[in-house]
């Protein structure tokens, strides 16, 4: 079969000559018809040989022939400029459709509907169930869905799947799949019922230097003279400590979109440095890469793959430098480096029957008129994630529903309520939508910044964030986080709940590892104890070294805390890498009891299920499912919900059970505990290698900033700050800044002036303070926490000059932000 002469034409004018490895193999199969998922590495042609041959087919241009959905809300650039030239040229429209799309756009595309219509897993939710887009989606011929691998063990993908199948319900289509080299393609076979096409595994330049801190940031800042460097790092405040430490742009997840996209397009326009998390893992805009640097050990052979293949896009071999941040970090990515050399990838982990995910999809079809619940059930039991649900979990689900007003069901037939169609508009997305919490800087009175709410209402005062490339000192928290310049000295507590997961196989290798990308003098001295089965006693401490990676070991942690705390009685603390776990304890445990529980590990799903429910990742978890099934609105502000009484009052449900079970597709692995080793050795030290994970497990080194400095900058901030005063003799009022406001009344003269406090109290004394002390009265009344009376007390001390005096007002300040969640006003 033949592409045809209008698109060899346009072929020409593209400058394709040559069709490369995939498109050579992919090419014939769409031709004839066949539904297929195409695996390739990143700038090897996919989207050509998808679009080329659906060019060739589209018989009948009027409507919506080829719906093209990508995982990208900020939809590349490069993308929709490249397919809107192939498909204008053949004479056919193009239309995107997103969250962003206005109403004016929107009301076109009802009118004369695009022969292509580009949008996301979000938005095809949304037009299935309008009923003017839905039947232009019945013209549908062709569906192309870009990045399939980012979907693949998300809720994202699963309510994706359920959608084809919806729209299956609509229209005959063929079905393209594009997706970066996976692991496990027969997974996406079945996932998505169609033939996987494989070609090129793709060439990588990986190399690994191990080098002190300062020199690693050295050998970036010698790179960037050369060469644009996009450096890619594990957790946010890690890219936050680095973007400070090299004065860099950052882009990351908990930045604005506007800053996001002030960086990608200063990027994209010049040359330099950005450091970004894996908000930048997919094609997002922003040039040509001349080399990634990962800093820090990639964790997965599949993200080694994923960020290194950002670099050289389509102009040779992919470039990458790892600067691993230990020699633990040296021995793991030597470890990914050569699993990747033999072929290895992660494979996702699919959570079954997601609860949340059926709850919006059968909301979502009673919407699009379906009434007979065996219909629902049978399209959705099509859907991969789903195929092993059963009819009366089904109806459990939908009984739920009918209980919190999201639909009615009589018998088999269902209706919907007044609640279904927001309930479904307000979830569209399984992206957790969680409420941010300002951070304000109290030495400026500026917002810095924000914060995910659950991450915040963790946080204590004296704790360390990073954040918009600098260290701060977190004073309280209440409707927002208030923060100082960080000016102690220290470590950075880690955001480790984000970390990439490292797979058992990784951390297997590490075990037995002979190193090939890292000179081994280097980590000779921790590969020599790096081993498996061994239990270490050292104070109250216990390290049990075990390579099950980070579910695996994630799992024991818990199920020992579990266990030892409820026999003993006492508080557990963990730690717990891909390749240990360290316990804590608050009083003795003998040794005995300890290996007996690691000989003998019987866990009933019971005991874990009732700790985890009395842990912050159960909390949270559930608070977002909660969300996606509608019991707690879009928006809701998480410190003012009774989160246990709320978890109570469902205990049982489909939203109670649905949080159990993305806990345990997610984050644990209950079937490494039955490849614990039978026996274990025992060490009366700390080992090299517990040595460098506690290490890790207490945060990031950060440089200080000097005390002199925070209090210049209350100086500076107190002495710019407005403030209105009254006249206590003719009540007149007037404004000024403090440095140079009158002091005395400019009606009638009188000294006894005061700030504009409400109480009469407070007004007499602050006018005999001002009296008495002038300005410096006034500036120690303008800072927060000093009022009147403990003015009174500050004033009348000695100082030897202007700055003890300031200091004395940063104390006091200070001490009221640390304390004030304890008053009452």
């Amino acid at each position: 079969m033949d592409l045809g002469d209008k698109v060899r034409d346009l072929m020409g004018k593209a400058g394709i000559r040559e069709l490369t490895e995939i498109q050579k193999v992919a090419i014939p199969k769409i031709l004839e018809g066949r539904d297929v998922v195409l695996i390739s590495p990143t700038g090897s042609g996919k989207t050509e040989a998808a679009v080329l041959p659906v060019l060739s087919k589209i018989s009948d241009p009027k409507g919506i022939q080829v719906l093209y959905v990508t995982p990208l809300r900020a939809l590349n650039r490069d993308l929709l400029r490249r397919l809107r030239w192939w498909f204008e040229e053949m004479g056919y429209t193009v239309g995107v459709r997103h969250g962003d799309t206005s109403s004016y756009e929107r009301q076109k595309q009802l009118r004369n509907p695009p022969t292509l219509l580009i949008t996301t897993p979000e938005t095809l939710q949304a037009v299935l169930a309008a009923p003017k887009m839905r039947e232009h989606l019945r013209r549908v011929r062709y569906v192309i869905v870009d990045e399939i691998h980012e979907l693949l063990g998300e809720k994202r993908g699963y309510q994706l799947a359920v959608a084809l199948e919806r729209l299956r319900n609509l229209s005959s289509f063929q079905f393209i799949g594009l997706s970066a080299t996976v692991g496990s393609p027969d997974l996406l076979k079945e996932y998505f019922g169609a033939e996987v096409v494989e070609a090129g595994r793709g060439e990588m330049k990986v190399r690994v230097e191990l080098l002190p801190h300062e020199e690693r940031l050295k050998r970036i800042r010698e790179l960037a003279r050369e060469k644009k460097i996009l450096v890619f790092t594990n957790t946010r405040d890690t890219a936050e400590v680095l973007s400070f430490s090299l004065g860099v742009p950052v882009h990351h997840g908990s930045l604005s979109k506007e800053v996001r996209t002030e960086h990608e397009r200063m990027f994209r326009e010049g040359k330099g440095v950005l450091v970004a998390t894996s908000s930048l893992e997919l094609g997002i805009d922003i040039g040509d890469i001349d080399l990634v640097i990962q800093y820090g050990s990639p964790r997965q052979v599949v993200r080694l793959v994923q960020r290194v293949g950002r670099s050289r896009h389509g102009r040779g071999v992919p470039e990458g430098l790892i600067l691993p941040l230990d020699t633990l970090e040296a021995l793991e990515t030597d470890a990914i480096c050569q699993l990747w050399e033999e072929g290895y990838l992660e494979k996702p982990v699919i959570e079954e029957n997601p609860l949340d995910v059926l709850a919006h999809q059968v909301a979502g079809m009673v919407l699009e008129g379906y009434r007979d619940l065996r219909d629902i059930y049978s399209t959705v039991r099509r859907a991969y994630p789903f195929r092993t649900l059963d009819w009366a979990e089904f109806l459990w689900v939908v009984d739920f529903m009918d209980s919190i007003g999201l639909l009615r069901r009589r018998e088999l037939s269902v209706t919907p309520t007044g609640r279904t169609r927001r309930y479904y508009y307000e979830n569209l997305s399984m992206i957790p939508d969680e409420r941010r919490m300002g951070v304000r800087d109290t030495s400026s009175g500026k917002k810095v910044g924000t914060l995910d709410e659950s991450f915040a209402l963790e946080l204590s005062p004296g704790d360390v964030i990073i954040l918009k490339g600098s260290p701060w000192t977190v004073l309280s928290v209440d409707r927002e986080v208030l923060v100082e310049p960080y000016s102690g000295e220290g470590m950075v507590p880690a955001w480790s709940g984000e970390l990439i997961p490292v797979s058992e196989e990784v951390a297997r290798r590490v075990y037995r590892l002979e190193p090939r990308y890292v000179e081994k003098d280097r980590v000779k001295g921790l590969l020599e104890e790096v081993e498996e089965g061994v239990v270490e006693f050292f104070g109250n401490h216990v390290a049990i070294h075990v390579p099950l990676g980070s579910k695996g070991n994630e799992t024991l942690a818990r199920y020992l805390s579990a266990i030892l705390s409820s026999k003993y009685g006492i508080r557990v603390r963990t730690f717990s890498s891909p390749y240990s776990v360290i316990l804590t304890f608050d009083t003795f445990v003998p040794e005995k009891e300890i290996l007996a529980v690691l000989s003998s590990p019987v866990l009933p799903v019971s005991v874990l299920r009732d700790a985890l429910t009395r842990s912050s990742l159960f909390r949270n978890r559930f608070l977002q499912v909660a969300r996606r099934f509608g019991l707690v609105s879009r928006g809701a502000d998480f410190s003012k919900i009774p989160v246990r009484r709320l978890i109570s009052s469902v205990f049982g449900s489909p939203v109670y059970e649905e949080t159990f079970r993305e806990i345990f597709a997610e984050k644990l692995d209950l079937s490494a505990l039955e490849r614990l080793p039978k026996r274990w050795k025992v060490r009366r030290r700390m080992s090299r290698l517990t040595e460098v994970q506690m290490v890790r497990a207490s945060g990031t080194q950060l440089p200080p900033v000097p005390e002199e400095e925070l209090v210049k900058r209350l100086m500076e901030r107190v002495k710019s700050s407005h403030i209105r005063l009254v006249c206590l003799y003719c009540g007149a009022t007037w404004s000024g800044r403090a440095e140079d406001v009158d002091l005395t009344c400019p009606r009638c003269s009188s000294p006894r002036v005061s700030p504009v406090y409400k109480s009469p109290r407070d007004r007499e004394i602050a006018a005999d303070l001002i009296s008495s002390f002038g300005r410096r009265a006034l500036y120690a009344l303008l800072v927060p926490g000093v009022g009147p009376r403990t003015a009174s007390r500050v004033l009348r001390m000695q100082y030897e000059d202007e700055y003890s005096f300031f200091r004395e007002l940063y104390v006091k300040e200070k001490e009221y932000y640390s304390t004030r969640r304890f008053w009452r006003s």
